[in-house]
């Protein structure tokens, strides 16, 4: 996967059509058959429409799950909006995870776009950058991606030895997500107010979370060292220094400072 540099040019997904639609195949492929059986239904009626802009200008693609309807005005945004028609359930207008499950949307807009940057081997530099760093820090956790392409959210929660912890952090990045884009809207709003405390307790919190999930499977202390170096590893991506930098500079420091504390010094 490569994550493109802040002012590089959004050119690195250059496909459509039937090569769109080979390259997810290509991913199920080595799955069981039911993780694509979504995917195959939804495909047959699709329309995907392309647009000079969308209404939401900061967005570059949208899906209407009832209506089974990608518009977008970029064609990388493409992957990301493909991987919801595979995971969106028309019959019962939810999205496969969220059937038995009021998911939030932050996590699982991460899922979609850590599926999609898999699939195409690219990830659309702003498209939630921290969600996918929380991914990433839950995607070994066995069959964790299970139910977000077969319907079934009730399983998904009963993945965790505390239920309690995951719905903990789904909440904090829902409140993370919506502060954002508070933020996002602003750059182009001088007028607009942005909760800058707000976002940072959000960061900690999620921060948090994570570890905490981390603690309650009971690794070995070898175990939690990996994951703690994996953290701090992808918590220092250039894309996430530059979205924090006026935000919360600090994230960094204050990632190392739990790790040591709830890691480290566990040991």
């Amino acid at each position: 996967m490569e994550v493109l540099g802040v002012y590089d040019k959004y050119s690195k997904l250059r496909c459509n059509g039937k090569g769109l639609f080979k390259q997810f195949e290509a991913y199920f492929a080595s799955l069981p058959s039911e993780y694509s059986s979504l995917y195959y239904k939804n495909k047959e009626s699709v329309k995907i429409l392309r647009l000079d802009k969308l209404v939401d200008e900061i967005c570059t693609g949208k899906y209407n799950n009832e209506k089974n309807v990608i518009v977008y005005s970029e064609s990388d945004a493409l992957g990301h909006e493909l991987v919801h028609m595979a995971t969106n359930d028309i019959e019962n207008k939810r999205f496969a995870i969220d059937n038995g499950l009021d998911i939030e949307y932050g996590l699982y807009e991460g899922m979609t776009e850590y599926i999609a940057s898999e699939i195409y081997d690219f990830s659309y530099p702003n498209s939630y950058p921290f969600e996918v760093f929380c991914v990433s820090m839950l995607e070994e956790i066995p069959n964790f991606f299970r139910h977000f392409f077969i319907p079934n959210g009730e399983e998904f929660v009963k993945l965790f030895p505390k239920q309690k912890d995951i719905y903990s952090l789904m909440y904090a990045l829902s409140v993370y997500q919506d502060k954002m884009n508070d933020y996002l809207y602003s750059l182009d709003n001088n007028d607009a107010l942005v909760d800058y405390k707000g976002i940072v307790l959000c960061i900690k919190s999620i921060i948090n979370h994570l570890i905490t999930i981390q603690l309650s499977f009971e690794k070995s202390d070898k175990e939690n060292i990996m994951y703690a170096e994996k953290f701090m590893d992808l918590i220092n991506n250039e894309y996430l220094k530059f979205i924090f930098s006026t935000i919360y500079p600090d994230y960094i420091n204050y990632a190392n400072k739990v790790i040591n504390r709830k890691i480290k010094k566990k040991r």
